[in-house]
């Protein structure tokens, strides 16, 4: 099960496709589309998370690209932190998609918001499972790009524009700070 965990951030991926590409067509239910796979999503990590308590950490990569003797790798990592995490985030998304089904029903807008919290959930399991700097990186760009899209959702209001445009300055500073404060980057296994 625990070889299988890069799924998990792929049930919401897939609703933020679906909710894109037919949303208009689907309208309201396009909530149930989001729920039923972030749903799936939340009963995958519960399982991953009760297989860790009697298998190991799993880590696996794949060498991504090489650029001369820097070899950038992509995988995914499954331990006891991360396991339980992905449970939670699962589960949070899982209240937010059924919350927001009540909340925003009747905007003309409904299957965009649910394809951005699609967005933002797989976003935010991908970041979980990452094993190295580089997937955390865009992973937590794909999460700042998410919020973005979910604070500045009513795009024709000027608070909602504002509070979006704060948002997004906000976290570019505490991103690039966080990153401008050591003096290397580790990237695969070769630090620059």
């Amino acid at each position: 099960m625990m070889e299988n965990a890069w799924i998990i951030p792929l049930f919401p991926l897939l609703s933020f496709l679906i909710l894109l590409l037919f949303g208009k067509r689907l309208k309201d239910a396009s909530a149930y589309v989001g729920i039923l796979l972030t749903l799936a999503s939340l009963v995958y990590s519960l399982l991953v998370l009760f297989e860790r308590f009697t298998e190991p950490t799993f880590k696996t990569s794949t060498e991504w690209l090489r650029i001369g003797d820097i070899s950038l790798t992509a995988g995914f990592e499954v331990n006891q932190l991360n396991a339980l995490m992905l449970v939670i985030v699962s589960l949070v998304s899982f209240l937010v998609h059924t919350y927001s089904k009540g909340y925003m029903h009747g905007d003309e807008r409904f299957p965009v918001f649910y394809a951005y919290l699609g967005l933002f959930t797989f976003a935010m399991l991908g970041l979980v499972i990452s094993p190295n700097l580089l997937q955390t990186y865009i992973f937590w760009e794909l999460v700042g790009v998410g919020s973005f899209l979910l604070i500045g959702f009513y795009f024709y209001k000027e608070e909602a524009k504002a509070a979006a445009k704060k948002a997004f300055i906000m976290t570019r500073i505490g991103d690039r700070w966080s990153l401008n404060r050591d003096d290397f980057i580790i990237l695969g296994n070769k630090k620059l």
